[in-house]
């Protein structure tokens, strides 16, 4: 275990203290769905860049004022985040319009969702109001502040139930979150349709500990849960689960001098499926860090790992472009931003954004 702690205490270390423009709020940024739209908070400034046309190439978009730490999700036409007055939207063709959410009264956020379109967004929190794990979620129109959807997790306080994470279909149609009991096995996933909110799809085993990362494919017709060392892959339509990939399998892909330290490599910690569903990407950021691209066909398997960024970037977010491309958006030891592309099994540098004037 000690890969494991030696890591832990560099990630750490990197995210809240070497910062040299303010380790008290070090760089976090984060990238759209189809990577049209890169947004950095460092300080009380958020900065926004959109893609210019097919190039990839961005420019500047938007400043906007923030003095609470960065939590949010961005599409092309909206940016959802914490603000000091609760839960906020940010909407307009430069970002330039605020709206308050109905906020809960809660002391945490565990996680912020948000739509494609910008038109929904979802809260995770402690329905207690405390600062514990999360078991509640909210849904909101984003174009009327208006509440859509209140949810709660059936919890057992002895087994600490607690929701994890999810994830909107591209289309908006489908909202799915996660959650496990880290003190006994069971992990769970919902699926609700979001024009009535009834749930679609319910899975429950008590063969997995804990979860990590979900993703839904566009249409929302697929969906894959890592779990434990696997990623477990369902059609959702009629909700059949169609493969379990164990995440050993992509050592064979390790170069050789990794091959030592794989050993302890368990997990993949974000997913995303590429636009027409054939192909996901697993981010692994413990141990060996980088991702994995797994082609799905009948016989889903790994055919390539991408190296981390040789600057020693945070991997923040991934993002899948019309074109099967694969980017990254990631924060090292400074207010810069980068922002990498898949290429030839590692991540090239495309951009380099500054977070400062």
């Amino acid at each position: 275990m000690r890969w494991f702690f030696a890591f832990v205490f560099c990630v750490t270390f990197s995210l809240g203290l070497s910062s040299e423009v303010d380790a008290r709020q070090p760089t976090v940024s984060i990238l759209s769905q189809n990577a049209e739209i890169v947004a950095a908070q460092q300080g009380g400034t958020i900065n926004l860049w959109r893609r210019k046309g097919a190039q990839n190439e961005y420019s500047h978009l938007a400043r906007l004022k923030n003095s609470t730490p960065f939590r949010g999700a961005v599409t092309e036409r909206a940016l959802v985040g914490v603000a000091k007055d609760g839960v906020v939207v940010w909407s307009g063709s430069k970002f330039e319009k605020k709206l308050r959410l109905p906020t809960p009264k809660t002391l945490s956020i565990a996680k912020l969702l948000i739509s494609s379109d910008g038109r929904r967004a979802a809260m995770l929190y402690p329905f207690d109001g405390g600062v514990g794990d999360a078991d509640a979620v909210r849904v909101w129109d984003t174009r009327r502040g208006t509440v859509l959807k209140d949810w709660r997790l059936k919890v057992d306080r002895s087994r600490r139930t607690r929701l994890l994470g999810g994830s909107f279909s591209t289309n908006g149609k489908s909202l799915a979150l996660f959650s496990d009991e880290p003190r006994a096995k069971n992990v769970q996933v919902f699926v609700f349709d979001t024009s009535n909110w009834k749930m679609r799809f319910n899975w429950q085993s008590d063969k997995y500990r804990t979860a990590f990362a979900l993703a839904l494919s566009a249409q929302g017709k697929k969906l894959a849960l890592a779990a434990d060392n696997d990623i477990l892959l369902w059609q959702l339509q009629p909700g059949k689960l169609q493969s379990v990939l164990s995440c050993d399998r992509i050592k064979k892909l390790f170069p050789k001098a990794l091959q030592g330290p794989a050993i302890g490599f368990r997990g993949a910690h974000q997913l995303s499926f590429s636009p027409k569903a054939d192909k996901l990407l697993s981010l692994h950021l413990f141990a060996v860090v980088g991702g994995a691209i797994w082609e799905l066909g009948k016989s889903p398997r790994p055919t390539a790992w991408l190296k981390r960024p040789a600057n020693g970037s945070i991997l923040r977010q991934s993002a899948w472009q019309a074109d099967n491309s694969v980017w990254l958006v990631g924060s090292a030891y400074s207010a810069d931003v980068f922002l990498y592309r898949a290429q030839d099994e590692r991540f090239i540098l495309q951009t380099k954004f500054k977070t400062s004037d």
